[in-house]
């Protein structure tokens, strides 16, 4: 049994109420306390229209707010091409009716917001301007429609962070993974993701919060090659139990420091997420709850 967090943290499941995928809200809202709405990925396909996609993001969201759960809302702003590319003050506005529950905007997951080739300060800085320029237009829009401002977050994967600029956020996202295909040995995964944790969280400046994103899912079956083993062999319950390891080098990191203000699992409801899994997802809920249960 895993101790509960010793301060308040919005838990949440990416994929726990979809056009794409369904809704899970029942099987998570007994461990989470927060629906993570992501802008377009949710849609059922990449050629659902804006206005389809906003329709199912609002109704979501709608069974949230009346279930009294917080909304951690992706913005998905990485995403440029015409389909994928969010209308921001059209959501927002959508969204209006249920602000007061809205808890975080992130504006970006593992964005690659392009620099100069060859000139590493000018790409460094171009990086950085990118990420400001976001943050301003998005609470920009924000104050135009008359609503409060929410705490700006963007989230980063282990190649990215510590590195990337975060000086104009308001919440750094980093991803609790392991690099592919991952040890066998699951002390190896343990130590790389716990040394990589305290280094990353150190360097998030003072005054920043801090969300985690545990790694809860086989990465697509790519993890130890899970897709080409059988279920119940020996292999096969090896790699769960080292994905199980990892979720708890997650919650160690969160538990206990007071800047981690956000615990997202990657992923529930999506083909290898941990709901596939009955002894990964049983890690997950017991975490889940522990996490909620903090004050």
């Amino acid at each position: 049994m895993y101790q509960a967090a010793n301060h308040a943290i919005n838990v949440s499941a990416y994929f726990d109420d979809s056009q794409r995928y369904g809704d899970f809200s029942n099987e998570v809202s007994p461990w989470t306390n927060t629906h993570y709405a992501w802008c377009y990925r949710y849609a059922k396909d990449a050629a659902t229209p804006q206005a389809e996609w906003i329709k199912g993001l609002v109704k979501s969201c709608q069974r949230a707010y009346e279930a009294k759960r917080s909304i951690h809302l992706n913005l998905n702003l990485q995403e440029t091409a015409p389909a994928a590319k969010t209308p921001v003050e059209a959501v927002l506005k959508a969204l209006t009716p249920f602000w007061d529950r809205v808890s975080c905007l992130e504006l970006a997951d593992e964005p690659r917001w392009k620099g100069l080739t060859g000139v590493a300060e000018v790409s460094d800085l171009a990086r950085k301007l990118s990420t400001a320029v976001t943050v301003a237009q998005t609470k920009a829009t924000v104050t135009k429609l008359g609503l409060s401002q929410r705490p700006c977050s963007v989230v980063y994967s282990t190649r990215q962070f510590p590195g990337a600029p975060v000086q104009s956020l308001d919440i750094v996202g980093i991803e609790a993974y392991c690099d592919l295909p991952g040890s066998t040995f699951s002390a190896d995964n343990v130590k790389w993701l716990t040394a990589y944790l305290a280094r990353a969280k150190a360097m998030v400046p003072a005054g920043k919060q801090i969300h985690i994103v545990p790694m809860s899912y086989s990465r697509n079956y790519d993890w130890l090659a899970i897709r080409d083993m059988a279920k119940g062999s020996p292999e096969y319950n090896n790699a769960i139990q080292t994905l199980i390891d990892l979720q708890n080098v997650a919650y160690k990191a969160a538990a206990t420091d007071k800047r981690v203000v956000g615990l997202n699992f990657f992923s529930w409801a999506r083909a290898s997420g941990s709901r596939e899994y009955v002894k990964l997802a049983k890690e997950v809920k017991d975490i889940g709850r522990a996490a909620c249960k903090g004050k």
